[in-house]
């Protein structure tokens, strides 16, 4: 007995056989933009700059 597989998933399947470098781009551009080392100075510096928002921004002074 097989799983089902949806055709988004047997297209993909097929797509990544046929195209294998998709893979380690997609790993490369994962490791841009996600998978990152966290300044915990920057962060800090990042909270003390913002300036507190009024309770209902939407209200006319």
């Amino acid at each position: 007995m097989s799983m089902y597989q949806s055709d988004f998933t047997e297209f993909m399947n097929g797509f990544l056989k046929q195209n294998p470098q998709i893979d380690s781009e997609r790993r490369e551009l994962r490791l841009t933009w996600w998978d990152r080392k966290i300044d915990l100075d920057e962060q800090r510096r990042f909270k003390e700059a913002c300036v507190p928002q009024k309770p209902y921004v939407y209200q006319p002074d």
